[in-house]
């Protein structure tokens, strides 16, 4: 029997720049309708669909929401848009001083945000200097807060946590994921790749550890806030699954780091190299991947024959000459065609826990937009016929 889809759509998840919020936020759109085409032709139904209300770190407001939501407008949410809006302020003066006067005037931006404390500093600096480059960002954060408190250097994240807003967010996708009813495939759809937190979190609960994770990707995402250099959440969410990461941004039942599988990674910081061969991740390398049989063999290894699969899949895990339109295009990647045969030979053999389809950022480098969409449309289609349009379980045993 084919399986009914649930689509979870998580517009912006806190923790990116305006531009890039406006390209996730669309992305995540696009993104969610074509999978709920693609379920009409493969079940012959609409997905159920759901799009969470997360709050926007720059407007300081919450994505209109579609019904069913999860917005909350409770006196706490109020409030964390009240010292969104004042960062958001903040953050347009230094913007607009680093526009004039180029990177190297992140001194400047840091003096005339500082006003705000140390914790905001690292945010504002971070988004000012964003422009420059992940690299020049990463320097010009750190050098923005090594004056204050050591343990800042990840500052802008610690400053989302504690004032709620990654934990409110979070909470929403949380209890979207949980309002799906059995038997239905859920397909999260971001936005970052912070989103997977509670999806893979809500799959671990319910398959315990027959789960197996496979994160196509071209980054690792097992960053610590004390070892990542931009401090982005989305570079700590699989590491943040097997216990380790922000306070409260962590799985309350870990995934044993025996059972990830990294397919198709070509980018890892060095503590996230070390951690892969300390922890025991497996890995299929980008030249493994030319078939699937090395990595069925690899997730059979990790969970057995009888394992359940979530799917995550960064659209930066493509080859960028065919596919740009993600945040951090990575050289060396696969083409569509390889993912789809990957993830099509993965829901012939085992049964898929769950799907998520992260950072489409539309509309990001213009003249390639439009054939981006086409090759996004045709890719979506086919991952959802590979694991909605399967017949075997629906529910775990």
């Amino acid at each position: 029997m084919l399986r009914k889809v649930a689509v979870v759509e998580v517009p912006q998840w806190r923790g990116s720049g305006s531009r890039t919020a406006k390209r996730l936020r669309e992305g995540a759109r696009i993104v969610a309708d074509l999978v709920d085409a693609a379920t009409v032709r493969v079940a012959g139904e609409a997905a159920h669909r759901v799009r969470v209300a997360v709050e926007d770190e720059i407007s300081g407001v919450s994505a209109a929401p579609q019904q069913p939501t999860t917005e909350d407008n409770g006196p706490a949410t109020t409030a964390t848009r009240a010292r969104a809006r004042a960062r958001a302020r903040a953050r347009a003066r230094a913007r607009a001083t680093v526009e004039d006067d180029g990177p190297a005037a992140a001194a400047l931006a840091q003096a005339d945000v500082e006003d705000s404390g140390p914790a905001a500093t690292a945010v504002q600096v971070r988004v000012a200097v964003e422009d420059g480059g992940p690299a020049a960002t990463a320097v010009q954060v750190r050098a923005a807060v090594e004056d204050g408190d050591p343990a800042a250097t990840a500052g802008w994240v610690r400053e989302a946590v504690e004032d709620g807003s990654l934990g409110v967010a979070a909470a929403r996708v949380r209890a979207a994921v949980e309002g799906v009813g059995d038997g239905v495939l859920v397909v999260a759809v971001g936005g970052d790749c912070g989103v997977e937190l509670e999806p893979v979190s809500a799959a671990r609960r319910r398959y315990g550890d027959r789960l197996v994770v496979v994160w196509f990707d071209a980054h690792g995402d097992l960053n610590t806030p004390e070892s990542s250099l931009s401090g982005a959440y989305h570079g700590m969410v699989l590491r943040a699954l097997t216990g380790e990461g922000p306070q409260g941004l962590v799985a309350e039942e870990p995934l044993d780091p025996r059972r990830i599988v990294l397919a198709g990674v070509r980018d890892l910081d060095p503590p996230e190299a070390a951690f892969v061969t300390r922890a025991g991740i497996r890995w299929v390398t980008m030249a493994e991947t030319g078939t699937a049989e090395a990595l069925l063999a690899t997730i059979e290894a990790a969970g057995g024959s009888d394992a359940a699969v979530y799917v995550h899949i960064d659209l930066d895990v493509l080859e960028p000459e065919v596919f740009r339109s993600v945040g951090c295009p990575t050289p060396g990647g696969m083409h569509p065609e390889r993912l789809l045969s990957l993830v099509t030979a993965i829901g012939g053999r085992f049964e898929v826990a769950g799907l998520g389809l992260m950072e489409y950022e539309a509309g990001d480098s213009e003249g390639e937009a439009d054939g981006d969409r086409e090759v996004l449309a045709e890719l979506v289609g086919g991952l959802v016929a590979a694991v909605a349009g399967h017949p075997g379980r629906t529910a775990p045993r």
